[in-house]
């Protein structure tokens, strides 16, 4: 399932070690708890989205709708526990910065002003010139706007990938831990 990939693609990235400054409390999605077990993230989110499947590290999958949009939904759980949520938006192609920026907007109003926020393109593009989205998709355009927890044990961060699909994923330190060990099995055979 192509929300499964999701997870290497922000392994691939390098999307670990999102972490800020702490000062306020932690992000959580859907008001989920950090360290909720199995049956109580299926219990939570079962009630918006549709539960699909666990994997074999026990991460589960859900699909569904958020803010109008079509997402699937990662629970990566770290020793049974939850440690880390990705949202992955896949817009249509022609709508997707508009669809960038009214994720920011909405976890702005949630959240705050983020701490940094990246509008990046390679030569021949630039920002305004109309063709950004053509230039995310050849890897010459970036997006990511990241916020700063105070406090909590917990970061946010939206990005764009060149699969096209913006990822919005609010991880911890134990997401990070146990990305960490995934990566070292997965490569032990080298």
């Amino acid at each position: 399932m192509e929300s499964f990939k999701i997870v290497a693609v922000c392994v691939l990235l390098g999307i670990q070690g999102l972490a800020f400054g702490a000062e306020d409390d932690s992000y959580q999605f859907a008001n989920l708890s950090w360290g909720a077990d199995k049956e109580g993230v299926i219990s939570k989110l079962s009630q918006n989205y549709t539960y699909l499947r666990d994997d074999e590290d026990g991460d589960l999958a859900f699909t569904g709708s958020l803010a109008g949009e079509s997402v699937s939904l990662i629970a990566y759980m770290s020793n049974g526990s939850l440690a880390r949520v990705i949202v992955a938006i896949d817009p249509d192609e022609n709508e997707y910065l508009r669809t960038y920026k009214k994720f920011k907007s909405l976890l702005s109003d949630r959240y705050g002003r983020p701490v940094e926020d990246i509008e990046f393109y390679n030569s021949p593009y630039e920002k305004g010139d109309g063709y950004e989205e053509q230039a995310i998709r050849l890897s010459k355009g970036f997006l990511m706007t990241e916020w700063s927890a105070r406090g909590g044990d917990s970061t946010l961060a939206a990005l764009s990938t060149k699969a096209m699909s913006i990822l919005v994923i609010y991880d911890t330190a134990e997401g990070e831990k146990e990305e960490g060990r995934r990566s070292a099995e997965s490569a032990s055979d080298l």
